[in-house]
């Protein structure tokens, strides 16, 4: 009798939760024809008419639905996931897209992930929740009699139940409408639906990181939502977006590589794919490739790539501003994924761009690192001054969650296998100079925590400056050495000093060579840091 009871209950609570889907509109016939997957170019989005209904609320003309179902692919028995570590502390640090931004940082540890989001992200906004399967959460709201309790889920160390949502990998017939039925009441072991931060503010959400697995939560802050996607080892914060971002993403993304497809392929080898919109917001930033050029023969030959940033609004309208342009040697420019974060508290997120040519026959541009967008117009963030030549990377040297830029300075140089030294890098560099993130929008070159990264790098006075490997100069470290006793405030005359002495040795025995010229040029300039 109990489970006759148990059976019309899930029945009349399915009817109830699917007639709700109509009447807002839902849909639950099979075989419709669902919006198109976002491109390689467009932000991802997932969506699920069971969420826009249990929802209960009228979404806006082009706003992007919730993710359904948590998790994906074949059910896992409690032996092959078993359960989170209790501390990620000691863990491996992991990139998550759009972390940094959203005040959040991740650690994998004994196969599990752990997204850790502090008391505020970029924009102020504070953690609320993280919901592993949003459809059952957002049933629970519209119906709290008859659902079972919301922070109950189905545990991805469990077999799935007759009520739990179907996965992105379930049968192609799975109506979309049938899946907001809630979930069954936790059991011991089993992951709670919803996750809440802890006395601190802070919120942890654990989940399965290991290869073949896949999951997908809600992450929600007071003034932002973003969707968690973990794919095996990899992970991303996505914000859901409207179709028109979409549509336009696309485009531009199809533009950018318009003009790789147009070029010598020995040209774009390697390169890395741009056009791909990072969002921010509502809206997103691309760094948008315009033209290629490539003139001389290897190894001489140089590629100049001329870029501009674009800003897409949740519509799809295009601001544009010229970024400059790149020269570097086929395979010599590397570039990391966008980032954002609101450096100016103003609402609306800065787009940081990092790149670094590793190999180039002549002299980069210094150029502006960080964009904004006021009064409708995109333009160079102008509390940081142009950064470079040859590259700008990001790191956070403290726990207020704001990335940190950083750049060679002046002390970055591209050599050619005829630079003088026995063994020639393709590039000789000083340390990283960081530029430290304020929390009115400015940035510091001589912060503490700057002039502590920098202290690191160069612990001490060299002695010698001219660094030897066997019988022949160590052209990489020896750059290094030199910089640093610029660093150290060694004087120019004493620097100018080790590289005279030791220039047979830096031009392998003859008179002069582009190793010794560069050096001696550095000796000549002042540090942005000092210790």
């Amino acid at each position: 009798m109990q489970a006759s009871a148990e059976l019309a209950s899930g029945v009349r609570y399915r009817t109830r939760v699917m007639v709700m889907v109509l009447l807002l509109g839902g849909s639950v016939s099979v075989g419709c024809k669902s919006d198109p997957a976002p491109a390689d170019g467009a932000p991802a989005v997932s969506g699920s008419a069971a969420a826009k209904a249990a929802a209960s609320a009228v979404a806006d003309k082009g706003s992007a639905p919730a993710p359904a179902s948590a998790a994906s692919g074949a059910p896992a028995t409690e032996d092959t996931l078993g359960t989170p570590p209790e501390s990620f502390s000691s863990g491996e640090k992991v990139e998550v897209t759009n972390a940094v931004g959203l005040g959040c940082e991740a650690r994998s540890s004994q196969g599990w992930l752990q997204l850790l989001c502090r008391k505020k992200n970029g924009t102020g906004g504070r953690p609320v929740r993280a919901v592993r399967d949003l459809a059952a959460y957002t049933a629970a709201q519209a119906n709290p009699d008859a659902a079972p309790s919301e922070n109950a889920a189905p545990s991805e160390n469990a077999a799935p139940s007759e009520n739990a949502a179907p996965s992105e990998n379930d049968a192609p017939n799975a109506v979309e409408g049938q899946s907001a039925e809630a979930a069954p009441d936790a059991s011991a072991g089993e992951l709670p639906n919803v996750i809440e931060p802890d006395e601190q503010g802070e919120l942890r959400v654990p989940v399965p990181w290991r290869p073949g697995h896949t999951a997908k939560l809600r992450v929600e802050w007071t003034d932002t939502s973003y969707d968690l996607e973990v794919d095996g080892t990899t992970a991303r914060l996505v914000l859901p977006v409207s179709l028109g971002l979409r549509r336009q993403c696309e485009a531009l993304r199809k533009e950018s590589q318009a003009v790789v497809d147009a070029a010598e392929k020995g040209d774009v080898a390697k390169l890395p794919r741009f056009g791909m919109c990072q969002t921010a917001g509502l809206g997103a930033w691309t760094l948008q490739l315009q033209k290629l050029e490539a003139a001389g023969a290897a190894p001489a030959r140089v590629v100049r790539a001329s870029f501009e940033v674009a800003h897409v609004d949740p519509d799809g309208k295009v601001q544009r501003a010229p970024f400059g342009t790149l020269a570097f040697a086929p395979q010599g420019l590397q570039a990391k994924p966008l980032m954002v974060y609101d450096y100016d508290d103003d609402g609306q997120q800065e787009l940081i761009v990092r790149y670094d040519i590793v190999k180039s026959s002549e002299t980069p541009a210094k150029l502006p690192a960080v964009y904004t967008l006021r009064g409708g117009e995109v333009r160079a963030y102008d509390k940081l001054e142009a950064m470079g030549p040859g590259g700008v990377a990001v790191e956070q040297l403290d726990y207020d969650m704001r990335p940190d830029l950083a750049d060679f300075g002046p002390y970055v140089a591209w050599l050619s296998s005829d630079c003088g030294a026995k063994a020639c890098p393709d590039r000789i560099t000083g340390p990283l100079f960081f530029a430290y993130s304020e929390k009115e929008g400015s940035f510091s070159r001589t912060h503490s925590a700057a002039v502590g990264a920098l202290k690191r790098a160069c612990p001490k006075a060299p002695d010698p400056i001219v660094a030897m490997q066997g019988d022949a100069v160590n052209a990489a470290r020896t750059a290094q050495q030199v910089v640093c006793a610029k660093v150290w405030k060694q004087d120019d005359a004493t620097v100018l000093a080790a590289i005279e002495a030791n220039k047979s040795k830096l031009c392998s025995g003859t008179e002069d060579c582009p190793l010794y010229r560069t050096l001696k040029a550095w000796a000549a300039v002042a540090p942005p840091a000092t210790l």
